[in-house]
């Protein structure tokens, strides 16, 4: 990937990365507004997917804030994991070399 591609690859993921957040955030507040009603409830799987598909900040800010899911376990151990390795996900792909070795290894597992 060139250093263009890449500028261009960030423009579409700096959006992303905030919209997950915000939308995982969301889903915690949602989910507190619902169990404070006794209503039908967000899953913790659907929780837990939203963190991992990039929202672990606002998941965790969410958990936090609204002191919503914080002793639960294995939920807030599985939680933090996410946070951890969405955390090396993008230390990852900050670094040049690392982001073409992560590049070469998807393009080798495609090719099998």
């Amino acid at each position: 990937m060139t250093n263009f591609e890449w500028a261009n690859a960030q423009l579409y993921a700096a959006p992303y990365v905030i919209l997950i957040n915000l939308m995982a955030f969301g889903a915690f507040a949602l989910d507190k507004h619902f169990a404070k009603n006794q209503m039908w409830r967000i899953s913790e799987k659907t929780l837990l997917l939203l963190a991992a598909a990039g929202g672990a900040v606002g998941a965790i800010i969410g958990q936090r804030l609204l002191r919503h899911k914080t002793r639960k376990q294995p939920f807030k151990t599985l939680l933090f994991v996410i946070l951890v390795i969405n955390f090396i996900f993008a230390f990852v792909l900050l670094i040049p070399t690392e982001r073409e070795n992560l590049v070469a290894f998807l393009k080798m597992l495609m090719a099998t």
